[in-house]
């Protein structure tokens, strides 16, 4: 175990590759704009009780969806906020045992099934 042989627990999130192809195939980003500025991203957590979307704090990032293990998201690059700022934000909704990655990481992901 980890935490025998570092010292600390780290908290691990799994998901099936036929699970991401499902997230994929229901092409969540579909309406959002394709550019160098904008960034999806999607935060896998362990378990959200409450699907709501938030209200965004910051023109910079919007929660699109949130599902019951994952947070989808749009971030504009921006010099007033950071991925940084939009993980705080994250954390500050969902705890500290989250982890967050773009779309296309995602994408890749899923072709290595």
């Amino acid at each position: 175990l980890i935490v025998d042989t570092f010292g600390f627990e780290v908290s691990v999130i799994v998901r099936l590759f036929r699970d991401l192809k499902k997230l994929i195939d229901q092409d969540p980003f579909k309406d959002v704009p394709s550019n160098k500025e904008t960034k999806t991203m999607i935060t896998f957590v362990q378990s959200i009780t409450n699907s709501t979307v938030p209200d965004s704090p910051s023109s910079d990032f919007k929660i699109i969806k949130v599902t019951k293990g994952e947070v989808l998201g749009v971030r504009q690059l921006s010099k007033t906020s950071n991925t940084l700022d939009y993980m705080a934000y994250l954390e500050g909704l969902y705890g500290k045992d989250i982890t967050t990655r773009t779309w296309k990481t995602v994408e890749k992901l899923a072709l290595l099934s």
